[in-house]
């Protein structure tokens, strides 16, 4: 533990298997992990995880990088209007 609810895990896996640096990083109610390639320091995943309580440890949401670079084109703007729930 680095101090603050901060801990660095150092060998960590994403949900494609990839194998990265794990970094982790408390608040009051939730946990954020990061794992970073250590090579080219690109973001492989960020997921956010239920912290205390019956919750503790469940996965509330995930982001996983497959591939970054730049677009070709922009994605078409949406304009349509938002729709009513």
């Amino acid at each position: 533990m680095t101090g603050g609810g901060r801990h660095l895990h150092g060998r960590g896996k994403d949900a494609a298997g990839r194998t990265g640096t794990a970094a982790e990083l408390d608040g009051d109610d939730r946990r954020g992990r990061l794992v970073i390639a250590p090579k080219t320091t690109l973001l492989l995943e960020t997921g956010v995880y239920a912290l205390g309580g019956k919750e503790d440890g469940r996965l509330v949401g995930r982001s996983t990088f497959l591939s970054v670079g730049p677009a070709r084109t922009a994605p078409r703007a949406d304009t349509s209007p938002p729709k009513r729930l």
